[in-house]
C-alpha cells in the first residue's frame, strides 16, 4: 500500500495544513481524506506518493544471501536430525492413517495393537533416519578426503 502526501486547505481556523494517508491509488488517497477531513477535492493541494510499502520488510540480495548461507549450515550441521524427525513423523502418520484412519481412533482403548505397531513402525523409521542422516553428513559434508582418493 503506499503512501501518500497532500496539502490540504482546512478552513480559515486550520489553514494549509500536510496530512498523510494510505491507500492503492491516487484516487482512493483522495477520496480518504476528502472522507476524513470533511473537503472537497478542490481544496486539495500537491497530492503526492511520497513511498511505497513503507510498514513492510522487503529483504535486498544482502539479507537473502545470508537467510540462504545459514539455512544451508542449518540443514548440513543438523542433517540426521531433520531425516530421523521427518521420517518418525512421516512413518507414524502414515501408519495411523494405514491401521485407524485417525489419530483419535488410534488412542481409544481397544487399539493398543496397532498403537504399538504404529509406535515401533515410528521408531525404527527415525532411527532409519538418523543413521541415514549421519551417513550423509558424513559422506558429503565432512572436512576429510575420501578414502578412495588418499
Amino acid at each position: 500500500m503506499a503512501h501518500y502526501k497532500a496539502d490540504v486547505w482546512l478552513g480559515s481556523n486550520s489553514g494549509l495544513q500536510t496530512v498523510e494517508v494510505n491507500s492503492n491509488t491516487f484516487a482512493g488517497a483522495q477520496d480518504q481524506i476528502c472522507t476524513i477531513y470533511n473537503v472537497d477535492k478542490t481544496q486539495i493541494r500537491n497530492l503526492r506518493q511520497t513511498t511505497t510499502d513503507s510498514h513492510s520488510f522487503k529483504p535486498d540480495g544482502t539479507v537473502s544471501l545470508v537467510a540462504l548461507i545459514i539455512f544451508i549450515w542449518a540443514f548440513v550441521s543438523f542433517t540426521p536430525y531433520i531425516l530421523m524427525t521427518s521420517f518418525g513423523i512421516g512413518s507414524g502418520w502414515i501408519m495411523t492413517k494405514i491401521t485407524a484412519g485417525s489419530t483419535e481412533r488410534l488412542l481409544e482403548t481397544k487399539n493398543k495393537k496397532k498403537y504399538y505397531t504404529t509406535l515401533i513402525v515410528a521408531l525404527f523409521f527415525g532411527g532409519f533416519g538418523l543413521i541415514l542422516g549421519d551417513h550423509i553428513k558424513n559422506e558429503y559434508f565432512s572436512n576429510t578426503t575420501p578414502t578412495h582418493i588418499q
